[in-house]
């Protein structure tokens, strides 16, 4: 995902960017910086840590993968449908961004490839590199077990310039459940 990454970038002319992830995508961004130093000026990582993870997710993708579609489905419906599976309605919102809706409905995402792939993309990689120094924030939300203060030492180790903040009231969901407050402390720190 690093690759597709700086792929990305150099097919768009971009030497150098800012870059912003959550969970897994917050994976992708620690590693980029990590791997290709020079390719990252500002890195923020939405509630993941540099560790193996194991929250539930192996759980999660089975209940989405049985979901029964209907023979049509609209946006109402579908929240409906999801919501007994995931941790509330933000949640559920943000999933829906992977639904197909209106006739014969389904997964517009590899939900078997998530699936099969689980644990990988719950881990993180032995790797050696030198620390990024580059200005970081890692925001983590007050509800969420994804970073801990045990995590710390390892963060700091590899972004020695990282600020760790606490989004109250939102869990790992952070900018689905407090999107303002989110999206207020991640322009800050970008304009910063």
């Amino acid at each position: 995902m690093v690759q597709d990454v700086l792929e990305t970038m150099d097919a768009l002319n971009i030497g150098q960017a800012d870059i912003v992830g959550h969970s897994m995508g917050g994976k992708v961004a620690m590693l980029t910086a990590l791997v290709a130093p020079e390719r990252v000026s500002k890195l923020m990582v939405a509630d993941i840590a540099p560790v193996k993870t194991h929250q539930g997710h192996n759980k999660m993708i089975p209940r989405l993968r049985a979901i029964a579609f209907p023979a049509t489905l609209n946006r109402a419906q579908a929240l409906d449908l999801l919501m007994p599976h995931v941790e509330g309605k933000g949640v559920a919102e943000l999933l829906l961004q992977n639904l197909k809706l209106g006739e014969n409905p389904g997964w517009a995402i590899g939900i078997e490839q998530i699936s099969e792939a689980i644990e990988k993309l719950e881990g993180w990689p032995d790797i050696h590199v030198e620390p990024w120094y580059g200005p970081t924030l890692f925001l983590r939300g007050e509800n969420s077990t994804y970073v801990q203060p045990q995590h710390h030492e390892l963060i700091l180790t590899l972004f020695p310039n990282a600020r760790i903040e606490t989004l109250e009231g939102a869990g790992h969901w952070l900018h689905a459940e407090q999107p303002r407050a989110f999206t207020d402390q991640m322009m800050a720190f970008l304009q910063s």
